[in-house]
């Protein structure tokens, strides 16, 4: 017997210690699993390496997981927060260096699919909240979607960034009209009169 199918999307919440995750159903949009991983410790070498191995080791989790319910999950996009304004300069570089460094290895880890990245108020505008909503009005909005009330910030913005891209994936995008070449213009019949002009005397 063919195991299910379901198709997955994840969000990653990169900081400068840890990574937010969370799988959400791309169908359903309901919540499957989400947690963190570390990427500050000086004993495992420099912090790209250890986010390149801690999205491998994601990647190995979800086949697992696969093995384990008797079902093909299947990620088909991922959302990534961008970084944002707003910090110090020394902060902004750590952050832009994680961020890219994740992206990086988002693309080694998981080929092939879509990757989406959001600065905050995208993300929580296409999870109908305020552009600026508050921390404790993400909260909420998490635990309406399933979420523990006590769930860590990092794990309710990841929960929120995989809701934004599931939305804004191509797969789900509503379908438009494609474009149609304008008409050529008829060209002018060779059996046309000439018109000859008298000359002046």
């Amino acid at each position: 017997m063919t195991a299910p199918t379901v198709d997955l999307a994840l969000g990653l919440d990169p900081s400068t210690k840890i990574i937010g995750f969370a799988f959400v159903d791309l169908a359903e949009g309901a919540i499957k699993w989400h947690g963190v991983l570390k990427i500050n410790e000086p004993d495992k070498g420099w912090r790209d390496q250890q986010i390149a191995k801690q999205l491998r080791i994601l990647k190995e989790t979800l086949d697992a997981r696969s093995e384990k319910d008797g079902v093909t999950y299947r990620l088909r996009v991922v959302g990534i927060e961008r970084m944002f304004l707003g910090i110090n300069a020394k902060t902004a570089l750590e952050l832009a260096y994680c961020a890219g460094a994740v992206h990086q290895a988002t693309r080694t880890s998981f080929p092939n699919i879509e990757i989406l990245r959001f600065l905050p108020p995208d993300w929580r505008e296409k999870c109908g909240l305020e552009r600026n909503a508050s921390k404790a009005a993400l909260v909420e909005r998490a635990t309406e979607l399933g979420a523990e009330p006590d769930t860590p910030q990092d794990e309710v913005d990841s929960i929120l960034i995989a809701i934004a891209a599931r939305g804004s994936h191509r797969a789900q995008a509503p379908a438009t009209r494609p474009r149609t070449k304008p008409k050529p213009k008829p060209k002018p019949s060779g059996d046309r009169p000439r018109v000859v002009r008298a000359k002046r005397t």
